[in-house]
């Protein structure tokens, strides 16, 4: 693979791309094209303004290839989304060269989930931190040309007080929308993740009309995950089924759960007025640490869920994925009982953390395959219907991806015309990383 850099300007920051091409061996629409075979096209590095930023949510606009995350600041981190065009080059029309980077707060805020909705408009969720240090969720919309909507919030942007508030570091970390979803056909926006309750992390799904909470939906707008007491827990993911179910899938910690340690997983569904369906934890049997990351419904009206599972010590990690019908049932025709989960190297910490239904129903993973901190890749992986991976794809199911022999982790993919589009970050976390770009057909 030949590498090449070049220095480009975005304002006031500095915006360096490394580019390679290679070959060799959240989305819940299901593609057409033909299955992929794992090569990778193309796979490069883009630093901002030389420090730290993380890569975290793709989506694609018209065919071009949209990227959000978050960016180290002097005082904390900003919110960025950038557009690519289809050379994977900055497209010079979307924003200020090709990047809007914005402030949704004096302190820390970033994007982690992206969604076009139907005037191609891009609808960005995350979080945000206030001048006292506590976190609120956050809503942006962007117009299709980058640039903030005013007449959404306040300049483009909301940020919202959900729950309680804590000082408690971890218990603020939590607090985020994480998953997004814009149902066709309205203007609703669902998002999700978790905030303070009960003086706990809790999952919640809340729904908006343009920037306001919808009164029609839940309680105020707002659905809960009524666990029992003491119980902690967050969504991770979401997704739309075609029949309308909210599909959240996350983690959670429950007092009365079968192992002492670790979390476990949480399958919920709710009906689209905000009545609960189904709220089920389970794991995958590996006594650890049980998280979904990934979601998608298929064409046959089944969820597909990937993440991790641990063992008790939480020292090696297994790529873990599972299939579900919106009642709630395992789909045994998947795996083992309907899960399936990939020791794949018993040296490794593997994640999956998104996921896309391919057109013979195929599913592909994304994540990081990691050997230690000096040494990970992006990892893509093929599974079958029947959840065992898909041999004719890449290295018997599976492609990692090092960008610029730098260590590399998967976060978001977007599946359309025969390509997987796959961001992430490259770089240690303490040595300022830069965001990841792979596409692989």
């Amino acid at each position: 693979m030949s590498t090449r850099s070049f220095l480009l300007l975005s304002g006031a920051f500095p915006l360096l791309v490394t580019c390679g091409g290679g070959g060799g061996a959240g989305t819940a629409d299901t593609q057409e094209s033909a299955s992929l075979s794992g090569t990778v096209e193309s796979s490069f590095a883009i630093d901002i303004n030389g420090q730290s930023h993380r890569g975290q949510a793709i989506a694609l606009q018209n065919g071009k290839v949209i990227v959000c995350g978050q960016v180290q600041t002097l005082t904390g981190t900003d919110s960025f989304v950038l557009r690519l065009d289809s050379e994977y080059a900055l497209d010079q029309s979307f924003g200020t060269n090709g990047i809007t980077v914005f402030s949704a707060s004096s302190k820390n805020d970033g994007v982690l989930a992206v969604s076009e909705d139907g005037d191609a408009r891009l609808v960005v969720a995350g979080f945000a931190d206030d001048e006292g240090g506590n976190r609120k969720v956050m809503l942006g919309r962007l117009t299709p040309d980058g640039v903030l909507d005013t007449t959404f919030g306040t300049g483009g942007i909301l940020t919202m007080q959900i729950g309680e508030t804590t000082k408690d570091t971890n218990m603020n970390r939590e607090i985020a929308f994480y998953g997004l979803a814009l149902p066709e056909g309205d203007d609703r926006i669902v998002a999700a993740g978790a905030a303070i309750s009960g003086s706990q992390p809790t999952m919640f799904v809340a729904q908006f009309l343009e920037a306001s909470l919808d009164p029609s939906f839940g309680e105020d707008g707002i659905v809960w995950a009524q666990f029992e007491s003491g119980a902690k827990s967050g969504v991770k993911t979401l997704a739309i089924a075609s029949s309308g179910e909210i599909v959240a899938a996350g983690w959670a910690v429950l007092p009365s759960q079968v192992s002492a340690v670790g979390t476990e997983a949480v399958f919920w569904v709710l009906e689209p007025d905000g009545q609960e369906k189904v709220l089920l934890s389970f794991d995958f049997g590996n006594g650890g640490w049980d998280d979904i990351y990934g979601a998608a419904c298929d064409k046959d009206g089944k969820v597909i869920v990937v993440g991790s599972s641990s063992d008790p010590g939480g020292s090696l990690r297994y790529y873990a994925g599972a299939r579900l019908t919106l009642q709630g049932e395992f789909d045994s025709s998947f795996g083992t009982g309907g899960k399936a989960v990939f020791d794949h190297d018993s040296e490794k910490r593997e994640e999956w953390k998104s996921v896309a239904v391919g057109s013979e129903g195929e599913y592909y993973a994304v994540g990081t395959s990691r050997i230690s901190g000096e040494e990970s890749y992006i990892s893509v992986a093929c599974l079958d219907v029947d959840g065992t991976l898909r041999t004719s794809f890449g290295s018997s199911g599976l492609v990692n991806i090092s960008i610029g022999a730098r260590p590399s982790a998967g976060y978001g993919c977007r599946l359309e015309a025969g390509k997987l589009y796959v961001v992430g970050t490259v770089g240690q976390e303490t040595s300022n990383p830069d965001i990841g770009v792979a596409v692989v057909r």
